[in-house]
């Protein structure tokens, strides 16, 4: 790294930033607008010189600056002017990065790479053979920048013709080639092609197979396109089958060995070797050994048809098994080491399993408490003995929903009073042992919902107050209902059981003439409720849900202790599945998903239930009140009501979004359908179309989902627009 020309004091330690770096346009470019900061820095340019891995930067400043004017573009001597430049610009920028703007500082070294993006992009469009000249102009301090570009003949591409392949295998061979009549193929996709189709060859017994790609470049067409024809050229060897697949050293179920990918009589490839040798140390880690090494031994024999078999000998002989000598946590600044091991599913001194480990990080994710959770092992002094570190990040304690008008608050420790209270002014005061309080108040409802987790290892609990009010054409309903809950738990939170006791004041009115069965009278009712729920999903590293299925099952039993003669059985079910399609380079998913729901009453007392207990589905597209039964009154009136039995579905997939965390794009098909006594389920169906978009900003601390619907009953009541929204600080 040498700087020469005009002096320019403190340049020197901004490009030893770039020492041992990639020495690519972007990182110098980088480096360059870091310079430009520097006081009395005028304009650079930049001659590297590369001998094997290494690169040699010279550097040479003018004590001058100058900024860019006017950018122009001519275009087969066609002028493009000023919008349909920047157009131009965008365009490329969006592929190969434009560092000139008017406005900007100008550096010969920008120039060139500049030059250097523009003929990328336009040979990745067909004009291999494009010329590229720039015209500076200008006055005094300003630069203007042209660019004549001269683009030739476009070469474009047939279909592709392949030769050497076995007749039997020629058709799953050809199915593997991307390359098609009429693309802009680069070299990369041709690269790509030939190893997709030796990778093919491989997977049919060909391991030796090698292929070769030719361009024949056909005369020029009147329009000025070359075609260009890909002759791919296979040489496949000879034939391998895969002969005896054992495992030396330490016992392997035999059902293992039946599903791994190399096969006795099957073709031998390398490819499916490795696939069977990473699965055999999936297997390892979760029987006791962090870091399997696995040695394969291969025995080659002729046929005396002179066809191959080669038998394959993984040799676990030297392996040991471990079992974890400590566990640390890393990041938890407020959350009690208690909670944390409550989430871990495996324990000092145990044996050390690879599914134990990925099963505590994701109970850790499902906890809800921290934004990003990890674990490294880390070897002992001994080979038997391994360390686990879990990191942590934990989530902001308090979050706020306008829209819902809720507060939530995370891992409190109401337990701490009064010891706590006067740490309050440092922060930490009632917090760290993953409670939850959601307070929410709106116009018609009111209350709070307190759930702890982490009562003890397999034990949880909750309470709750809320205090409602209904007023419809039909019915007028005020009611008070306070529950508190005791439940058991897996060591993970994965599985859960809650008993739930409630009291229930209810004060109904009904409205004389509407022919609908709803409590007319008060009632306090007592409620015993069974909560189960389960959660089999597995969350990546933005925390989304990926694969698995969760459900959730409340079922509860409630009796008149004082007034009106009320007694019912109501149910709550949820079911969600969650399939990954793909996954991208980010670790993000594609994700298809099922969603549904039921809910249903049933009364056997003497007297009408009240309206609160009667249900509605949930369907994107539709208002709150719009999927009911129909209730008419006096006058010819009439009141979409609650019903007695609803359900809702939702199937949608989930595109992620590559910037940021957690955001996505999920195109959705809703259902929802009510029936009472004199109309059946499917009677009357719902749907509506849509798209949400899920958001995440400032390292999630402000969160929220907005979708768009299009409902497809066009004589319901429609809610064309909706989401959610919450910051948490």
């Amino acid at each position: 790294m040498r700087l020469d020309g005009d002096p320019l004091p403190g340049a020197e330690a901004i490009l030893d930033t770039l020492l041992g770096r990639p020495a690519t346009a972007e990182e110098i470019v980088a480096v360059l607008r870091e310079l430009e900061k520097v006081p009395r820095s005028g304009t650079f340019d930049v001659d590297r010189t590369v001998t094997d891995v290494r690169a040699a930067l010279r550097v040479i400043h003018t004590a001058r600056a100058r900024h860019v004017g006017d950018i122009a573009v001519q275009v087969d001597e066609d002028d493009l002017g000023l919008a349909r430049t920047r157009a131009l610009l965008r365009r490329v920028d969006v592929r190969e990065p434009i560092s000139l703007g008017g406005g900007r500082r100008y550096h010969p070294y920008l120039l060139k790479a500049d030059r250097d993006a523009l003929i990328r992009w336009f040979v990745g469009r067909g004009y291999r053979d494009v010329k590229l000249t720039a015209v500076l102009g200008g006055r005094d301090d300003l630069v203007d920048v042209g660019w004549r570009v001269q683009r030739g003949d476009r070469y474009e591409y047939t279909e592709p013709r392949l030769t050497g392949v076995p007749r039997r295998f020629a058709v799953a061979v050809r199915r593997v080639v991307r390359i098609s009549a009429g693309a802009v193929v680069s070299a990369s996709d041709l690269t790509a092609d030939r190893q997709r189709i030796e990778a093919r060859l491989c997977a049919d017994g060909y391991p030796r197979a090698q292929v070769a790609a030719r361009e024949v470049v056909g005369p020029r067409t009147p329009g000025g396109v070359r075609p260009v024809t890909i002759e791919f050229s296979a040489r496949p060897g000879p034939r391998i089958v895969t002969g005896a697949v054992q495992v030396a050293g330490r016992y392997v179920p035999q059902i293992l060995l039946a599903t791994l990918p190399l096969k006795e009589r099957g073709p031998y490839c390398p490819d499916l070797e490795e696939e069977a040798r990473v699965r055999l140390e999936e297997f390892l880690r979760d029987t006791g050994v962090p870091n399997p090494q696995i040695t394969v031994h291969r025995r080659t024999r002729l046929r005396p048809n002179g066809s191959r078999v080669l038998a394959v000998t993984f040799d676990v002989r030297e392996l040991v098994a471990a079992r974890v000598e400590k566990i640390w946590f890393v990041g938890n600044e407020i959350t009690h080491a208690e909670v944390l091991r409550q989430l871990t599913a495996i324990n000092e001194g145990d044996g050390y399993r690879q599914s134990l480990v990925d099963e505590s990080v994701q109970a850790m994710r499902r906890s809800g408490l921290f934004r990003r959770v990890s674990v490294d092992v880390i070897e002992g002094q001994r080979a038997d003995r391994v360390s686990l570190r879990f990191r942590v990040q934990e989530r902001t304690p308090f979050r706020v929903d306008p829209v819902a008008r809720s507060v939530t608050l995370y891992n409190l420790d109401l337990g701490g009073w009064p010891e706590d209270s006067a740490d309050i002014s440092q922060g930490f005061a009632f917090r760290g042992a993953g409670q939850r309080l959601d307070l929410y108040g709106q116009t018609d409802s009111l209350g709070f919902r307190w759930r702890h987790g982490f009562l003890g290892r397999y034990l949880l609990s909750t309470a709750g107050f809320r205090y409602s009010t209904a007023e419809t054409a039909a019915y007028k309903e005020t009611w008070i209902a306070g529950d508190v809950g005791l439940g058991l738990k897996t060591a993970t939170n994965s599985l859960s059981a809650l008993l739930i006791t409630e009291l229930i004041w209810h004060v109904s009115e009904r409205v004389k003439g509407f022919d609908l069965a709803v409590l007319d009278g008060d009632a306090l009712a007592g409620a015993l409720t069974l909560q189960l729920a389960f959660d089999l999903t597995r969350r990546n590293e933005e925390r989304i849900q990926y694969l698995g299925l969760e459900g959730r099952s409340t079922t509860r039993f409630g009796t008149a202790l004082v007034g009106e003669p009320i007694r019912w059985i109501d149910d709550v079910i949820r079911l969600a599945l969650h399939i990954p399609l793909w996954r991208t380079e980010r670790g993000q998913h594609w994700i298809l998903r099922f969603k549904a729901g039921n809910r249903s009453v049933i009364s056997f007392g003497d007297a009408d239930l009240p309206g609160s207990l009667r249900k509605r589905p949930s369907a994107r597209g539709y208002a709150a009140d719009a999927v009911g039964v129909l209730a008419r009154g006096p006058d010819d009136a009439s009141e979409l009501l609650g019903a007695l039995h609803t359900a809702d579905a939702t199937i949608e997939l989930r595109i992620p979004v590559p910037v940021g965390r957690r955001n996505g794009i999920s195109p959705f098909l809703d259902a929802a359908m009510a029936a009472d006594e004199a109309r059946a389920l499917l009677n009357d169906v719902h749907t509506a179309l849509g798209a949400a978009l899920s958001f995440s900003l400032f390292d999630e601390r402000i969160e929220g989902v907005v979708w768009a619907a299009w409902p497809l009953d066009e004589d319901a009541n429609p809610r064309r627009f909706g989401g959610a929204f919450g910051g948490s600080f």
